[in-house]
């Protein structure tokens, strides 16, 4: 028989868990999703939460789904190449303001072991013309419609206020 310090205890470990007040204050979870031709992927980004000097956060992890294939594996940053012998490249970082990704964008393997990565570019990127593009290991490139959400939880002082916004840009 539990006590009662004790049960009270514990009705407040799991009302806490249940609440998500249990959330790692390290990290802070991201809601993205995108579309495009014959594509559509969405998941979670998980970033430090101390942004880097240059004001950016690295992505630590991204889990989720591509066209029904779990996203398996977040690709280290700088360059990788596939299975198809196609260079991608990543710099793994997420901005605080839009357009949200760099021209290196974040990279990830899929459960079929296909390699993606999503990026943005401005007028004269590299990421390919002005707008969200996803990059594969063998077929090119495409237009995207980027999205992403802050998830809520902790605020580190760093961080201002939770957005709730959406930027879509498909060139």
């Amino acid at each position: 028989m539990t006590s009662k310090p004790a049960a009270a205890v514990l009705l407040v470990l799991a009302s806490l868990f249940a609440a998500g007040v249990a959330a790692d204050p390290t990290v802070i979870q991201w809601k993205f999703s995108y579309t495009g031709h014959r594509v559509k992927a969405q998941g979670i980004v998980e970033t430090a939460a101390d942004p880097e000097p240059d004001g950016s956060y690295r992505i630590l992890s991204v889990t989720g789904k591509r066209n029904g294939k779990r996203i398996v594996e977040l690709l280290p940053e700088g360059d990788v190449l596939t299975s198809a012998e196609q260079f991608m490249f990543a710099d793994n970082r997420l901005l605080p303001a839009a357009p949200y990704v760099s021209e290196g964008g974040f990279s990830y393997q899929t459960s079929d072991s296909n390699y993606f990565n999503v990026c943005h570019a401005g007028e004269d990127g590299t990421c390919g013309s002005k707008g969200y593009r996803e990059y594969d290991g063998k077929k090119g490139e495409r237009t995207v419609r980027f999205e992403l959400t802050r998830l809520p939880g902790e605020t580190p002082a760093a961080m201002p206020a939770p957005e709730q916004s959406s930027v879509a840009d498909s060139g």
